[in-house]
């Protein structure tokens, strides 16, 4: 049973698919029909450039640009566009609601968004060609982390290659990682100092874990397998991965029933 903690560091989780063959037939005004099924609960639209490569459609005069829709409280967030369909929990006051609650919400509003497509865009089936599970996790100034040098603290194996250079400590840095699990499976582990917008000198340490799979032409009931895979691994990475002490002490995991 994935381990589940009272306080993670969890900054924002994404549950994304894509699609292929992209809904062409998918324009501006079929936006604005999906938006007014689901407005009461997420009344805020904007667009945004799509994630990937622009999609040219016949009968397209603009590419269709990504479209977010936001929660009230700006936690929940959608993100469609002719080849995808993305939900993200954001952190913003409340405490996250764990993963299960999450996919929960993906499902639901997938249902809802595939539904639409087939009865007002006349596509019967939507053919997912690649999977995303991201958690993305943050972590400020605090007792255990205050800069770069302390990244140990939090990842006991980690490391900085030796420059010999005296009286000096590192400031900045990314480290990327990808582990091929099987031929429908990856991780990819990123480690960056980031500088908050409003607080430029000061340093966060982020890390993410983004699982991705190319399934080719998969149904939706084998995307739910498939996000079972990547929440497991996932979690195992991120237990074997980060500090015991830490984990226990300032993360403090949840009795599991």
């Amino acid at each position: 049973m994935p381990l589940k903690f009272k306080k993670p560091p969890i900054n924002e989780l994404v549950i994304g698919t894509y699609f292929n063959p992209p809904l062409f037939e998918f324009r501006a005004e079929h936006v604005g029909l999906f938006w007014a099924r689901i407005r009461k609960e997420y009344p805020k639209i904007t667009q945004q450039l799509p994630v990937g490569a622009i999609i040219d459609a016949p009968g397209d005069i603009f590419p269709l640009p990504r479209f977010w829709i936001v929660s009230q409280n700006d936690s929940m967030l959608m993100q469609i566009q002719k080849n995808a369909f993305l939900f993200n929990w954001r952190k913003r006051e409340e405490e996250y609601p764990h993963y299960d609650s999450v996919k929960s919400e993906f499902d639901r509003f997938y249902l809802e968004f595939s539904d639409f497509i087939r009865d007002e865009v006349k596509i019967p089936i939507v053919s997912i060609e690649v999977l995303e599970l991201t958690y993305v996790n943050l972590i400020t100034e605090c007792e255990y982390w205050k800069a770069p040098a302390d990244t140990r603290n939090v990842f006991p194996s980690f490391q900085f290659v030796e420059m010999g250079i005296d009286d000096s400590a590192p400031t900045d840095f990314t480290h990327t990682v990808i582990y091929q699990i099987d031929d429908q499976l990856s991780i990819q582990m990123k480690i960056q100092i980031v500088h908050p917008a409003k607080q430029p000198t000061h340093s966060n340490l982020r890390f993410e874990f983004r699982a991705t799979g190319r399934l080719g032409g998969a149904a939706k009931s084998d995307a739910d397998k498939w996000f079972d895979r990547a929440h497991e691994a996932i979690g195992h990475c991120f237990r074997v991965a980060t500090n015991p002490d830490v984990q226990n002490k300032y993360w403090q995991p949840m009795e599991q029933t």
